[in-house]
């Protein structure tokens, strides 16, 4: 699992932020996994989700918007998959 996009924004807090966050999973031989569930939180920041539980499609690629927490920091998003996650480092200010 790998982060392919949205990773190290910055924006306005209780804005949803440019870019869309983008997991994307492939199995051991590099091949796109779809239909997994890829679970997001930021870890009680405050911030909400367009789909904190979105399903892969065909390309093993999950998608989500992320609005920030009303309060200024550095958020870290988690996608989690079974036992792998993946970190982005988002800043809200």
């Amino acid at each position: 699992m790998l982060i392919t996009a949205g990773n190290k924004q910055i924006g306005t807090r209780g804005t949803t932020l440019p870019k869309s966050l983008v997991v994307s999973v492939k199995d051991q031989y590099g091949n796109p996994v779809p239909n997994t569930t890829i679970n997001f939180t930021d870890n009680g920041a405050g911030g909400s989700f367009s789909n904190s539980a979105p399903l892969t499609n065909s390309s093993g690629n999950a998608t989500v918007n992320y609005t920030l927490p009303p309060n200024p920091g550095t958020i870290t998003v988690t996608g989690l998959v079974n036992s792998l996650s993946v970190n982005f480092t988002e800043i809200s200010k």
